[in-house]
């Protein structure tokens, strides 16, 4: 829903909170005492499980890799494990670049090449096998599916550990040696023979500019004579941003374009059906991670939803109960967390939540679930969000259903509000909420506290939007269920920065050529002005929009007149394209 700022001066927000049950742990091989990262679907599992394996950057652990590692696999029920060999990140023992550029220094590059392919198939080798034996430990990992993958010379151990065999089920190599494949005949010579004696599944992929292309070529050639009838080798076709088409898919932010692939590939291997990934991020161009949830299953002729909340700064909890239980069992609804609250992206630098990367974002959202035209249903601050991205992308929206909404144009619209809002509220009532909304945000209280004083400030915020302020049962939605930190940030920082990107707005003119069917929903007793809102209707194209005013309703129409309201979706919703 549109929220007023409830606090002023911004400050640093806390860093994201932790997904997907992560978890620094510490293993050992002889006496190096070496640290990885676990994740693992909420549950007690076992679950089938990904050994990944990082490359041959110094420091793995402080970057996107393995967040965004966890955010394909963990969604589709597996637990990950990335052990970080000897050198790299806090590990103990020498870097592998060290020991091979010292190599270089004294002996010449013919010494560091033939040192490199034995300390891979040795110690670099023992290390990740030592991180497999400790993940078959864990309580959760299913020691009898655990499956390896890997990019560039996490590539190389891959191919390696399949190879050993080490009851792996199955593995996938991202760019194996495409750095170091050039002149590099002792690497390669090690490679094909590794591949010749894999007796598992393998699927090697490539970006369609990395260093060299040989390796899918060569390799996959090799196993093909060696009757390895399992060994996939394949180049991705040049479909992706220029910046993804490189090595290693471009690292965090190319992984979106092997995803569902390597999701498959392992289910296939492990005789898993799949099941539809429920919940999730979705990692942008940006390398930000946007929260998302899908109700609903698909079929024939079942349509695709994706809903935008308000706030700015709330969260799909805000919307989800009452919009699921309406939606879902006729249609398939995508629900996201706007960056900037709930479980979605908390950014320390603030110019990443304005208005047109939120319109990037939802653009992100539709590629990535592979939708070419979008249904959008938003609710409050979210149809002006919505309407954005039709302005911007209108060939992209197939309709759009906005419920409540703030006007198309700024212009006296937030002195009219407050002021409707205000009269609804006594004095006391509003010093209040004004307390609740600064312990909201107050990073010293517990999140049990915080929690509490979103419930307490919603408890009276909510009255003055609702046609019967006594009947708050009807919201089913919960405002204050998403993550704490998403709460304090959104209510700080998020609203105000977010609201203040779109200036002094104003669509009217640009809404006159979109050509998108558009139903308007407005309580006739919201404090949000019918006057202003009915320019949505009167800016698009005769014909376009249509406003349905819901007598004894506000805010919430689609929860205080579910008989009016929601057969008029459906009506909406099923009517062919105009």
């Amino acid at each position: 829903m549109f929220a007023l700022a409830t606090v002023g001066a911004a400050q640093s927000a806390a860093a994201q909170s932790r997904i997907f049950n992560k978890q620094r742990v510490t293993y050992t091989n002889g006496p190096l005492t070496l640290v990885g990262y676990v994740y693992h679907p909420d549950g007690r599992g076992p679950f089938p499980t990904v050994i990944w394996n990082h490359g041959s950057e110094h420091d793995p652990g402080r970057g996107p890799q393995f967040d965004s590692v966890a955010a394909i696999f963990v969604p589709a029920g597996y637990a990950v494990f990335a052990p970080m060999r000897r050198g790299h990140s806090d590990s103990q023992g020498q870097w592998i670049q060290d020991t091979i550029h010292a190599t270089v220094s004294r002996q010449g590059m013919p010494a560091a090449e033939r040192l490199m392919v034995r300390l891979m198939g040795t110690e670099q080798l023992d290390d990740q096998l030592a991180g497999l034996a400790y993940a078959r430990t864990l309580p959760f990992v299913d020691a009898n599916r655990v499956v390896v993958a890997g990019c560039s010379y996490g590539g190389i151990e891959t191919l390696l550990a399949a190879e050993r065999g080490a009851g792996l089920k199955a593995a996938f190599s991202i760019s194996p040696a495409a750095l170091s494949w050039q002149g590099h005949t002792v690497l390669q010579h090690r490679l094909i023979d590794a591949v010749r004696k894999i007796d598992m599944p393998v699927l090697l992929i490539q970006p369609p500019k990395d260093a060299s292309l040989e390796p899918a070529r060569v390799l996959g050639e090799a196993a093909k004579k060696a009757g390895r009838r399992s060994f996939t080798a394949k180049v991705y076709p040049p479909t992706m941003p220029e910046a993804q088409q490189a090595h290693c898919f471009g690292g965090a932010i190319g992984m979106r374009n092997w995803a569902a692939e390597a999701v498959s590939f392992f289910n296939g291997v492990l005789g898993r059906t799949g099941r539809q990934v429920r919940d999730g991020y979705v990692l942008t161009s940006d390398s930000a991670r946007l929260y998302y949830r899908i109700a609903g299953e698909p079929g024939p002729g079942v349509d695709t939803i994706i809903t935008v909340h308000g706030g700015p700064g709330l969260d799909m909890e805000s919307i989800y109960n009452d919009f699921a239980a309406m939606l879902s069992p006729t249609h398939v609804v995508i629900f996201y967390d706007q960056r900037g609250g709930g479980k979605s992206e908390l950014p320390a630098d603030t110019t990443r939540l304005f208005a047109s990367r939120q319109i990037q974002d939802l653009d992100e959202l539709r590629r990535h679930f592979g939708l070419e035209k979008l249904t959008l249903v938003a609710h409050s601050y979210g149809p002006l969000l919505a309407a954005s991205y039709a302005l911007a992308h209108p060939a992209n929206v197939k309709r759009m259903i906005f419920f409540g909404p703030v006007p198309p144009r700024r212009g006296d619209f937030f002195m009219r509000y407050g002021r409707n809002l205000n009269a609804r509220l006594d004095s006391a009532q509003r010093a209040r909420m004004s307390v609740d909304s600064r312990r909201m945000v107050d990073t010293s209280l517990s999140d049990a506290d915080t929690r509490a004083a979103c419930r307490d400030y919603w408890k009276l915020g909510l009255r003055p939007r609702l046609a019967d302020p006594e009947q708050l049962d009807a919201v089913k939605s919960d405002l204050c269920a998403t993550d704490v930190r998403g709460i304090r940030y959104g209510n700080r920082i998020g609203n105000r920065v977010i609201m203040s990107s779109y200036g002094d707005w104003d669509l009217r003119e640009r809404l006159h050529s979109l050509r998108v069917p558009l139903l308007v929903i407005h309580g006739e007793q919201e404090t949000i002005p019918m006057d202003l809102v009915e320019e949505w209707v009167t800016s698009m194209p005769a014909g376009m929009a249509t406003l349905l005013k819901v007598p004894r309703a506000a805010h919430f129409t689609y929860a205080e007149r579910r008989d009016v309201v929601w057969p008029a979706v459906e009506r909406f919703l099923s009517a062919d394209e105009r």
